[in-house]
């Protein structure tokens, strides 16, 4: 392993195979990293943020031998929508880490070949510990980095379920908050409302409980304040069950009243699928988007995927049955569309119907930012981390589990498995399909966006690593990006924090540089770098640390370079081009793209992310070629139709 003691990594696997919840005495064992989390004794406890939070309890989650904790995708699923009461989890944790004879060991004998003077049995290293952490659980908000309140009344509830302790008999009772304004008792039957100061841009919550016979403990979060109107509600909520497929859903924001649709526009929603109405609102409300199709006589009917995560032709019945549903309440054509994977479920599900002569009454197919031509791009070097390093962090098993999706292998251009780096069966199989059944659809005009810029891109690839994590003896990691030509290794290292893995290093060649060519961004990179910066941490004061270098000037940085955005959407493969990546764009009707027209950001933006002029031009290509009334087959005869057995 490079520049990791293997002696040492030796040890520490026999003794970490000891390991269950019998020889630790709480049940939970954290032992690499800084392990000195917030004890709650203090009255005045350290402030964590939604994502510090998040972070600190996953590696709990990560320790959890006993499995007594809450599962975290359980708790997301209780938390607030935009303009809900906001639920407060507490968890408090009792642990067991390195004792400080032990961390001396380790950190004495590192930098060496050598193993650790450390006891005969895991037990013996070890010395109890407990934290009390808390957060005011908001649900991820469109492109928000914190997600905040609307409005400055902001209602607090207690759910037991979120009051997570991991001792038998153990309760979280008479829980307080204090905002500034001295302690206030919340409970399940009373909720607890505050008003934030004006201008403020968010609240500090200290929260106050008695834990057990633990007695009273303490811990301090911060919820951001907004003042943006919740997002509007929909009209009607129709559930879409398919006679073959995945189920799925479509929310209505209606233009006017009546039961009769007018100039309907469906838009299918991206991966993973199960976006809330709220979600969907927010995000087809960029520079006002919703309201003005509103404005303009257009009702919208946003599509959600039960199962976003199978296959694209699974959920294209989901886009038949919408289709289905709208025609059945009007003889207007339709616009239908998607967003991200959603365009490829519609593009799917649309040639589909045309190949086996169904109606689907489309006058436009709008394809916005979707994983067309050569795919998305999720930085291989990271899928690497995740996929050889997945016991350092449950965060690092989820990447690796959402990669491994079906949908996900379909739309992803490149995928690292088994140290190879090639689109996967699954793409192939998925574009076979598609070119069966024609590929597009003929009979709508093609609209495409593209949430990346079109002018090209004449810089060198980067030569810094995309990231580095070093410290002597303990880990050495680097990761590069793709490399341009000759096969060049881009991912190697080890750490002790993952001691029985020992990858071999990854080694490619590749025409284009994809972390870099125009195209719409993602945060992986800053993600997946993330969780060891929240492994790894600052605070050493007890010396539980076992990650720290000796040399203040090398404590373990991971050096995440301006590659911490990187493209995920290619402006190419939005636009379905095919050309060099990095050339500029051909203007529409060079007869380049399958694509009617098109538009590219002005610069490249977050994945999905609008500019107001991209806005302008959808809602003007829309009402271009969005005919008040053409004839059209029956609603009736259309249904009829699409409910026939394919061939």
């Amino acid at each position: 392993m490079p520049g990791v003691n293997e002696a040492l990594s030796t040890q520490l696997s026999g003794l970490l195979a000891m390991a269950d919840a019998t020889t630790v005495s709480s049940g939970l064992l954290l032992w690499f990293g800084s392990t000195d989390l917030p004890d709650g004794v203090s009255s005045n406890p350290v402030t964590m943020t939604g994502d510090a939070w998040t972070a600190t309890y996953l590696r709990l989650m990560g320790g959890d031998l006993a499995r007594r904790l809450l599962p975290l995708p359980k708790i997301q699923a209780l938390a607030a929508q935009p303009g809900q009461p906001i639920p407060l989890v507490i968890a408090s944790i009792v642990y067991d880490r390195p004792s400080r004879p032990a961390y001396d060991a380790v950190r004495a004998c590192a930098p060496t070949d050598r193993a650790a003077n450390l006891p005969a049995t895991l037990a013996e290293s070890l010395v109890p510990a407990e934290t009390t952490i808390a957060t005011a659980l908001l649900a991820p908000q469109w492109l928000r980095s914190a997600p905040a309140t609307r409005g400055r009344n902001v209602r607090l509830i207690i759910d037991p379920t979120l009051l997570i302790t991991n001792v038998d008999d153990e309760s979280i009772t008479d829980v307080a908050v204090d905002w500034g304004e001295g302690f206030q008792p919340i409970s399940a039957a009373s909720p607890l409302d505050i008003g934030a100061p004006v201008e403020a841009r968010e609240l500090t919550l200290t929260v106050r409980c008695t834990v057990g016979s633990r007695g009273i403990r303490y811990a301090r979060c911060t919820v951001a304040i907004s003042d943006d109107p919740v997002p509007p509600a929909p009209d009607e909520t129709w559930l879409l069950t398919p006679t073959t497929g995945n189920p799925g859903r479509a929310y209505l924001f209606r233009a006017g009243d009546g039961d009769r649709l007018s100039r309907p526009v469906l838009i299918a929603e991206g991966f993973p699928g199960r976006s809330s109405p709220q979600k969907l609102a927010e995000t087809l409300g960029q520079f006002d988007l919703l309201d003005r199709l509103r404005a303009n006589g257009h009702d919208v009917i946003a599509v959600s995927f039960d199962r976003g995560t199978d296959l694209i032709q699974s959920n294209a019945g989901v886009i038949r049955e919408a289709i289905a549903t709208t025609r059945s309440r009007t003889t207007d054509p339709l616009v239908v569309g998607g967003m991200s994977m959603g365009g490829l479920v519609v593009r799917y599900a649309l040639a589909e119907m045309e190949s086996e002569g169904v109606e689907h009454g489309a006058a436009v197919y709008l394809s916005i930012d979707s994983p067309h031509g050569r795919g998305a791009y999720t930085t291989v070097v990271g899928q690497w981390l995740v996929n050889h390093f997945t016991s350092l962090s449950p965060a690092y098993a989820g990447f690796a589990a959402t990669i491994r999706t079906p949908a996900n292998l379909q739309f992803i251009g490149l995928i690292e498995a088994g140290g190879r780096v090639a689109p996967d069966p699954l793409r192939s199989q998925f574009l076979g399909d598609l070119h069966r059944i024609g590929s597009y659809p003929t009979r709508p005009v093609k609209l495409a966006v593209a949430c990346g810029h079109g002018g090209g891109n004449s810089a060198s690839p980067p030569t810094e690593p995309v990231f580095r994590w070093r410290s002597d003896g303990i880990a050495d990691i680097t990761l590069a990006p793709m490399p341009v030509g000759a096969s060049i290794e881009i991912a190697r290292g080890a750490t002790l924090g993952a001691p029985t893995a020992h990858p071999e290093p990854l080694v490619v060649s590749c025409d284009v540089c994809w972390e870099t060519v125009p195209g719409a961004l993602n945060v992986l990179n800053t993600q997946v770098f993330d969780v060891v910066r929240s492994i790894v941490g600052t605070d050493t004061s007890d010396g539980a640390d076992m990650s720290v270098g000796a040399d203040a000037s090398d404590i373990d940085r991971p050096i995440a370079t301006t590659l911490g955005t990187s493209s995920s959407m290619p402006t190419v493969s939005a636009l379905d081009l095919d050309i060099n990546p990095n050339a500029p764009v051909p203007p529409p009707g060079s007869g380049a793209s399958p694509f009617d027209d098109y538009v590219c950001a002005g610069s490249n933006l977050m994945h999905l992310e609008l500019s107001a002029d991209m806005v302008e031009w959808i809602v003007d290509r829309i009402e271009r070629h969005q005919p008040l009334s053409p004839p059209l087959p029956t609603a009736a005869a259309a249904d009829s139709r699409h409910h026939e057995e394919p061939p």
